[in-house]
């Protein structure tokens, strides 16, 4: 698998338990959306499974498209190009979805910032 930013392989680890794809290089997360459910389910504070499920719904806060500066990631999965949200909770927070549901790609540091 090979992250949608930079290109380079992705390798497998464990986040608080949870099996997730990261990037050597640019430190990036590819996770499917059950694993990011686990991790979300796992915080420190729980949250009721609804509000879980509404950050895995983010599409429905559509951020603004790709800029020039930022050419369209591809799923490393199907390929489909991602489409980028915000966090409901946290407008900083970029999550780039792949649209057919296999997973989230997010930057470095994302993760952590959306627990």
């Amino acid at each position: 698998m090979l992250c949608p930013a930079c290109g380079d392989p992705m390798v497998r680890q464990s986040y608080e338990g949870v099996p997730v794809s990261m990037c050597t290089r640019c430190r990036s997360h590819w996770i499917g959306n059950e694993e990011l459910l686990e991790i979300l389910e796992r915080r420190e504070r729980l949250f009721a499974h609804a509000e879980v499920e509404r950050v895995l719904a983010a599409e429905t806060h559509e951020a603004p498209r790709h800029t020039p500066a930022r050419p369209a990631r591809k799923c490393p999965s199907c390929s489909a190009v991602l489409k980028e949200a915000r966090h409901p909770y946290s407008n900083r927070i970029a999550i780039d979805r792949c649209p057919e549901g296999c997973g989230v790609y997010l930057d470095e540091d994302e993760l952590e910032s959306l627990q």
